[in-house]
């Protein structure tokens, strides 16, 4: 539940049970195990986006949206004892107030004061630094070549993990046709969004949501004032070839006023979107499988903004089989969605009717070319 005037609560109905932030250096044996063991829990493990320069202010994004953090200190031959970034993130969730996990591998110099209300850190000669103590779960020594995790300690911190909270999950929210004809086309951004930016892509009517506010639009409103970036498909139906859907106009509309950020795309190339929006860029795609790539390649090049690794996809590398693996998407040709007014393509019905006019002129063909054989003889 958000604090202010208007309370929302969000519900979503996913295969996770809940999110963690795993800080740690690389994929080590014991960092697998750790993974595999909340993956077979139904907990997504993520991590900071591959690939781009370090950045503290990221990091907190992607904790924020998680219920806890699993920190995993492993050894380095230094002062400090561990990667100096690791401290960092290890502070920052001290600062977001989450859950906190510490292991740390054998080696590490490591300082623990810990009183009723909290517990304080200090590692080698790093500056010391609190936790509450009712959020803190640990430290517990590790060894690399370890094969096994402490069950004890890791089902109380995700017993709190799993609790019922009023954080609300991080989810990226569809503007576009609703119909079962579109249904590929929806399925195909929902691929893109969960593999590549790890989380939820939910539009009005999918069923697996649920609100506590009734009004259509009120829902919809506060859908996309707390979703982390909107997807607006302009692509027209054959229920109204000719004009624009006003409903869609209101909620980029929206969206725009929210601040979220809004991929526009469309079908029909050389489209102008509304006045409005005009100076703002459309993505075209032909097919669902193109459709699918430019939603992936637009949330890589903005994955400072919206971009996590989420380390269960990964498992496979190292020998295991995960619970959460990627979402993956199948293309249909026979399902394929042809817009009325997409150029050089005919829509199945009218296929059928070319058909149905083809086969009868070609009966007209045999039967003529019949009578004048027999008139003949």
């Amino acid at each position: 539940m958000l604090s202010g005037q208007e309370s929302f609560r969000l519900e979503i109905f996913s295969p996770e049970k809940a999110g963690v932030y795993l800080s740690c250096a690389k994929l080590t044996k014991f960092a697998s195990l750790l993974i595999h063991r909340l993956d077979e829990l139904g907990i997504r493990v993520v991590g900071d986006v591959d690939g781009l320069p370090r950045d503290i202010g990221r990091v907190r994004r992607i904790m924020g949206e998680c219920s806890g953090v699993v920190s995993l200190l492993t050894f380095r031959n230094e002062v400090e004892s561990t990667g100096s970034f690791l401290l960092e993130e290890l502070q920052a969730a001290a600062n977001l107030r989450l859950p906190l996990v510490l292991f740390v591998e054998q080696g590490v110099n490591l300082q623990v004061t810990q009183n009723d209300r909290s517990v304080t850190l200090r590692f080698g000669n790093s500056e010391e630094f609190e936790i509450g103590s009712t959020l803190f779960y640990g430290p517990l020594r590790f060894k690399e070549a370890s094969d096994s995790t402490p069950e004890q300690l890791l089902n109380s911190f995700l017993e709190r993990v799993m609790r019922p909270s009023d954080r609300t999950r991080p989810y990226a929210f569809y503007i576009g046709r609703l119909e079962r004809d579109f249904s590929q086309a929806r399925e195909a951004m929902r691929t893109a969004v969960e593999n590549e930016a790890g989380i939820p892509f939910l539009w009005a009517d999918d069923g697996r949501h649920r609100t506590n506010v009734e009004s259509v639009r009120e829902r919809t409103r506060l859908l996309l004032k707390h979703a982390r970036f909107v997807i607006a498909d302009l692509t027209l139906g054959v229920e109204s070839p000719q004009h624009e859907n006003p409903s869609r106009a209101h909620e980029i509309g929206l969206s725009i006023a929210y601040d979220r950020k809004v991929l526009l795309l469309s079908q029909e190339p050389r489209r102008y979107p509304y006045f409005s929006i005009s100076d703002m860029q459309v993505v075209f795609w032909a097919t669902e499988v193109d459709l699918e790539s430019k939603v992936k390649q637009w949330l890589q090049n903005h994955r400072d903004c919206f971009g996590r690794v989420t380390w269960n996809h990964r498992l496979p590398e190292t020998g295991y089989e995960p619970r959460l693996p990627p979402v993956k998407f199948s293309f249909n040709a026979k399902d394929r969605y042809i817009g009325p007014r997409t150029p050089g393509q005919l829509r199945p019905a009218h296929k059928a009717v070319i058909m149905c006019v083809a086969a009868i002129a070609f009966c007209c063909l045999i039967t003529a070319m019949l009578v004048f054989g027999a008139a003949a003889r």
